[in-house]
């Protein structure tokens, strides 16, 4: 498919460009509406990028806890997923009785649970229905989202990445996790089309 002919609107990060094909959305709220529709999915993108940020301090709190009540789980490595409204820990490190008890205490968080959503949520919206195209030159079509979100993003790879691209690169953006949203949510789908031609 070659979308050089008709291109809808886009806007420009960096290195990396993202299509935004507004009339083809297939939210409820938003079904039909062309302008407006990047807006609405721009504004649950900003949710999403806040979210992000106290996600970041709400683990840091978590990790603390756990420190104190499990000081064994502090050098092993786990990460964790959404999965049917609740959070499942994924670890190669960790044994099943660990994993389980990390995942009990981190699914009692409701607040944990809620901002994993609100990024979930931003990411569908902004990438559903859309062309994305990155370094490699090769765009990506992303489909709707909205029921795929389960089990995509590995919330505590997200944070490591958002940690280490802070430290070499000063955002002009004012929400740095907003554009961070952006600069590393694209690594946790899979496209439904490539079109290595554009």
């Amino acid at each position: 498919m070659n979308i050089t002919s008709t291109l809808p609107p886009l806007i420009t990060l960096r290195d990396e460009v993202i299509i935004l094909d507004g009339n083809n959305r297939t939210d409820e709220t938003k079904k039909g509406k062309d302008g407006h529709d990047f807006i609405y999915a721009s504004n649950q993108l900003n949710k999403a990028g806040d979210a992000m940020e106290s996600l970041q301090t709400q683990i840091k709190s978590f990790k603390k806890n756990i420190e104190k009540t499990n000081p064994e789980m502090i050098n092993k490595k786990w990460d964790f997923i959404t999965e049917n409204g609740s959070i499942k820990i994924i670890s190669t490190d960790l044994k099943e009785k660990e994993r389980s008890q990390l995942e009990e205490k981190i699914n009692a968080s409701s607040t944990i649970k809620s901002l994993a959503d609100t990024i979930n949520n931003g990411i569908a919206y902004n990438y559903s229905n859309t062309w994305y195209t990155g370094g490699d030159g090769s765009s990506k079509w992303y489909g709707n989202l909205h029921d795929k979100m389960d089990g995509q993003v590995k919330f505590m790879d997200f944070l490591e990445k958002i940690d280490k691209d802070k430290k070499t690169y000063v955002s002009t953006n004012q929400n740095y996790y907003r554009e961070a949203m952006l600069l590393f949510s694209a690594d946790y789908l899979t496209p439904e089309g490539i079109n290595t031609t554009a």
